[in-house]
């Protein structure tokens, strides 16, 4: 049976005017922390697979894959963070889909017709 996956638009919101670069290094770590806070050794241990899809620094979204299994998880640990590297910071969950193409149209429709910023 194939593995199935959850695909997450995120938007990263500072209290200052900061830009942020994001790197699939630096969000696995993120969320592989705020996992372990919330969900201890099993909540981590299920995090296998994680990939950053894209990165629009325009609107600091964040698109990235997680397996469906451990989805909830993962949505639950970034609502419930309060900062990234002692900068407060508010994560809202924009949409989650399971496909990429269905995503990329809501965030596309949400943002703007500016191809520039996608």
């Amino acid at each position: 049976m194939r593995q199935k996956f959850r695909y997450v638009a995120a938007k990263f919101t500072f209290n200052i005017q900061k830009t942020f670069i994001f790197s699939q290094e630096v969000l696995f770590l993120l969320i592989k922390d705020l996992l372990y806070q919330n969900f201890g050794e099993i909540g981590v241990a299920k995090l296998d697979t994680f990939i950053l899809i894209e990165y629009l620094p325009a609107n600091n979204i964040c698109i990235f894959r997680v397996p469906l299994y451990v989805s909830k998880e993962v949505i639950y640990s970034l609502i419930t963070c309060g900062s990234i590297d002692s900068l407060k910071c508010n994560i809202s969950i924009f949409f989650i889909s399971g496909g990429l193409r269905t995503l990329k149209k809501r965030i596309i429709k949400f943002v703007g017709d500016d191809k520039n910023n996608y």
